[in-house]
């Protein structure tokens, strides 16, 4: 049945009256801002959260990739480049060394040797330039990657002869300054100017325009060998770095051709028979220096030859702990080396030759 005649229902009082349409309009506005402070709430109570939960595994980060206007920070994968570095006041900037590199600080993390490279030091050091001496060998594949996705500057120096040397010190001070003006090459619209010569250059130069030998103090030196070891002996032929000084320094060298590194026996020593002997034999850098006396008992078994450098006491050793590193070091031995010659060239040695080493006694 209805629920009441249409006169009860319009007896109804006027509070349970059903809403008009003009009286629900009026509401909606109401009703919206309700709504609103209401989203409001739930959105910022559930940042609140949010910001506080945990993080159990974040997304690790994306490797750095240098900026090129940034200071350079360079790994120097040997260690006569770091010694070229520091002569050209370079040293600060070395971020990562050779294993074998005992010169720089300590504090400088090693990143690898000839063997191999240790890649995740060397990604942890971020360089920018990485500078190394490997040889005519492949470099590693994965070196050439790295180098590639973090543009870094990857230059192998080929440090055997003089040239080589000087070359390859030129060669970093110039990318160094790029680097440092912004530019990891010089911009097409600039003037093309000369980098200045790293100080191993310019030095290498003066000592042979004012050193090198004249003809007659080169005759009354004679021949010279350049030895390394002695038992069994080998030779620092042509090609190498110490060949190319003494050349330089206008020395008659007793092997003409050859290889840089070369092996010997007393026979063919003895065959050459040399009028001066120089000992390139690097001591420890916390050992005194050898004294001059010391050179023919270095020789060893070699000082019982019958050649002209025994007779007449022409043997000198050279053995700054950086003798053999080619770099900067390479200054004082040529220094050294014209000193020697000038010395034999002055003062003659004794014709006759001075007494052997004593013998080691019996066991």
């Amino acid at each position: 049945m209805p629920s009441g005649s249409p006169e009860q229902r319009d007896a109804r009082p006027p509070s349970e009256s059903l809403p008009t349409g003009s009286t629900r309009r009026a509401r909606w506005p109401a009703l919206a801002a309700a709504a609103g402070v209401i989203i409001a709430l739930a959105a910022l109570v559930l940042f609140i959260v949010e910001s506080n939960r945990p993080r159990t595994s974040p997304l690790p980060a994306a490797p750095r990739v240098p900026e090129l206007h940034a200071a350079p920070r360079i790994v120097a994968l040997a260690p006569a480049i770091a010694s070229n570095l520091r002569a050209a006041n370079l040293g600060h900037l070395i971020i990562g060394r050779h294993a074998f590199d005992s010169w720089s600080a300590a504090t400088i993390p090693v990143v690898g040797d000839q063997e191999g490279i240790d890649f995740e030091k060397l990604i942890a050091v971020r360089p920018t330039h990485v500078f190394l001496q490997w040889g005519a060998r492949a470099l590693p594949a994965r070196l050439g990657e790295l180098a590639k996705q973090n543009n870094w500057e990857l230059v192998n120096y080929p440090l055997l002869t003089l040239d080589d040397t000087m070359t390859a010190a030129d060669d970093m001070v110039a990318r160094v300054n790029r680097a440092a003006a912004g530019s990891s090459s010089p911009s097409p619209a600039a003037p093309a100017t000369e980098p200045a010569p790293h100080p191993l250059s310019t030095a290498l130069a003066e000592v042979f325009s004012k050193r090198a030998l004249s003809a007659d103090e080169r005759t009354r030196v004679g021949t010279v060998l350049i030895l390394h070891t002695t038992s069994p002996p080998a030779a620092l032929g042509p090609g190498s770095y110490h060949d190319d000084i003494a050349r330089r320094l206008n020395a008659d060298l007793a092997i003409k051709t050859g290889s840089p590194y070369m092996t010997l026996d007393a026979e063919d020593i003895a065959a050459m028979n040399p009028q001066a002997i120089i000992l390139i034999q690097p001591r420890d850098s916390s050992a005194e220096p050898a004294l001059p006396a010391a050179a023919l008992q270095r020789l060893g078994a070699l000082a019982k030859l019958k050649i002209d450098a025994v007779q007449r006491g022409r043997i000198a050793i050279i053995d700054d702990p950086e003798s053999l590193l080619p770099g900067a070091p390479l200054v004082n031995v040529a220094r050294t080396v014209a000193s020697t010659l000038h010395a034999w060239a002055s003062a003659p040695g004794p014709a006759t030759a001075p007494p052997p080493p004593p013998a080691p006694p019996p066991r």
